[in-house]
């Protein structure tokens, strides 16, 4: 047997190994029977003598066209009568990493999509499969042999340069062994490092939907202590298993439809942006938001329970939705007209984060909008956006950014005091009551609280001029879910809250609306920079940054998303309440916070 290496690898071609709707179920005649038997002969011939070919992988072409996938089509195309949508979204012949969701206790999915992608669209798919499988004797050698290979950085990034069509299923056993209460609800995508390997490779991301595979075995239970003896992830309990043992093991026959979405291209950045946490955290969640909607459109075409259709989760057919420009713009196309047109906006702390989010949306929504911030933001240079370079912290600041906002535009309509966190010099978290002095309470609150408070002092003459406007505070749940963390911090949150309600009491009757909007914990720079927040509570608790953001963190703060809060979920909360879509809505706060308070 030769193992050819790198270019010199030959696949042979799909196109000579029959497909099972090619094969006659007439009876054959008997030069036909010869023929059969002749090339039956010689490929036994060659697997005896190791007269047949394998990648440097491991991947056997023959043995799967010719044999693992004609025993496993028949469930493809009778028992799951698997219907695919969107195939035009695979490359013909160039890399691409399929990004799907993972379900069903038992993997078939996998075989499934890997069926799809063979006869319908012509590509074999090389799927990165987890440690377990490659620690089960027989299995593993099987899955080498059929295309697949570790899921290591290493392995994926020579199958996506080498132009090959790369499976990964994020969500791991997490997905698969999800109980049937949980269908089609993804689970958290860990670390993105299949986003990383993508950016590496330049290669298109094609998000993609399977929905059946969660009704093949109910999972109703779990044989915890004897999955652990055995050394597995876990050990279904279904209706029919282990109850009618071996036969219990038959998957029941679903109807499954695989939708593959558009591709998300990555080309766009550096190979060296694969190592930027937050650009690969973003990426992930916006991959896994395409691929939760895909699913809940794939579920209303399928057919679904009709209590489904009055299901929030459920979202509206595509065409009724917005399309994404990229992941770092806001949708377009929006179906409601948020009425922003020309109107003029004031956004403090606006060069990264939140603000960033903020003055882009407002900007694309067709605001004239005016950034302050001590430094402007690359990110701001194309969206038609004004920047005043101005700490906040000096109490001439509101003034001066006010100032350009009327001499550039005539007024002010609305104002996002968004500027807070630690002041500069600060660095958070920091523990207990004692550990902030007077000094630094006095610039947690002067940069928390007084620099809104000043903004809205200055603000508030021309927005009475104009006949009224919005004014949104962003605060923090910190400020609601008080801790022995950040007592500073918390406090002048708080009082930034208690500032809207007054507010919003006395100046609703003159036409100026004032809300707050109370992010929880937020994807940005604070989280992910060197030395930030993910590495102190890293230190804490003894794990790295990448650990601490994807996972350590939103189980710690109890998220129910299982996630932190995007910077433009927020930014798109501020844009309806700056709406006058909102005009009834004032003195109210929106908290953005993945679920982390239970309260009612």
């Amino acid at each position: 047997m030769s193992v050819p290496h790198g270019d010199e690898a030959r696949v042979i071609p799909i196109s000579e190994a029959p497909s099972f709707e090619q094969q006659s179920f007439e009876r054959p005649s008997a030069d036909e029977l010869a023929e059969r038997l002749a090339k039956l002969l010689a490929f036994l011939r060659r697997r005896v003598t190791g007269d047949y070919e394998v990648d440097e992988f491991g991947y056997d072409a023959e043995l799967t066209d010719k044999v693992v996938l004609e025993l496993i089509r028949p469930l493809y195309t009778h028992w799951f009568r698997v219907e695919t949508l969107e195939l035009k979204n695979i490359p013909d012949d160039s890399g691409a990493l399929v990004v799907a969701n993972h379900s069903g206790t038992l993997p078939l999915d996998a075989l499934m999509l890997q069926v799809a992608l063979h006869d319908e669209a012509g590509r074999p798919l090389r799927l990165l499969g987890a440690d377990l499988v490659y620690q089960l004797p027989v299995l593993s050698h099987l899955a080498r042999k059929t295309g697949h290979t570790l899921a290591c950085r290493e392995d994926a990034d020579r199958l996506l340069r080498k132009g090959e069509l790369v499976g990964v299923f994020p969500e791991g056993f997490k997905g698969v062994g999800k109980p049937f209460a949980e269908r089609y609800k993804l689970q958290r995508f860990g670390r993105g490092g299949f986003v990383a390997s993508a950016i590496r490779a330049g290669v298109p991301i094609v998000p993609t939907a399977i929905v059946g595979a969660e009704e093949i075995y109910p999972k109703i239970g779990d044989l915890k202590t004897l999955a652990r003896m055995l050394g597995l992830p876990y050990l279904p309990i279904t209706p029919f298993f282990p109850l009618l043992g071996p036969l219990g093991l038959v998957p029941l026959p679903s109807k499954w439809m695989i939708e593959f979405g558009e591709p998300i291209r990555t080309d766009e950045y550096e190979p060296s942006a694969a190592d930027d946490p937050m650009l690969v955290f973003n990426l992930t969640d916006h991959v896994r938001e395409v691929i939760q909607q895909l699913l809940n459109e794939l579920r209303l075409r399928r057919g679904t329970p009709s209590r489904h259709f009055c299901d929030p989760r459920v979202q509206p057919p595509r065409s009724r939705r917005c399309s994404w420009h990229g992941f770092h713009g806001t949708p377009k196309g929006n179906p409601m007209d948020l009425q922003l047109s020309g109107r003029v906006a004031v956004v403090t702390g606006a060069s990264k984060g939140i603000g960033l989010a903020v003055a882009r949306t407002l900007a694309e929504e067709g605001a004239h909008v005016v950034a302050a911030s001590r430094t402007p933001a690359e990110a701001l240079a194309d969206a038609k956006v004004t920047h005043v370079a101005v700490d906040l912290m000096d109490p001439a600041a509101p003034a001066r950014v006010v100032a350009r906002a009327v001499e550039e535009f005539g007024g002010v309509d609305i104002l996002v005091n968004n500027a807070g966190g630690p002041p500069p010099g600060a660095t958070l978290p920091r523990a207990g009551f004692m550990a902030p002095d007077d000094a630094d309470w006095a610039a947690m609150f002067e940069f928390n609280l007084f620099s809104a408070v000043r903004m809205i002092r200055v603000a508030v003459p021309y927005l009475l001029e104009r006949g009224g406007g919005s004014i949104v505070n962003v605060s923090s749940t910190m400020g609601r879910q008080a801790g022995a963390v950040n007592v500073d911090y918390s406090a002048a949150k708080s009082a930034v809250r208690a500032l809207s309600k007054s507010l919003s009491a006395e100046y609703a009757p003159q036409g100026i609306r004032v809300n707050t909007v109370t992010p929880g914990a937020v994807l940005t720079d604070w989280w992910t920079k060197e030395g930030g927040a993910a590495e102190v509570f890293g230190g804490m608790v003894g794990a790295d940054r990448d650990s601490v953001i994807s996972e350590v963190a939103p189980t710690m703060m109890g998220l129910a998303t299982g996630r932190l809060v995007h910077p433009q979920e927020i930014a798109d909360a501020v844009a309806l309440l700056a709406s006058p879509r909102s005009g009834s809505t004032t003195g109210a706060e929106f908290v953005i916070d993945g679920g982390q308070l239970k309260e009612i």
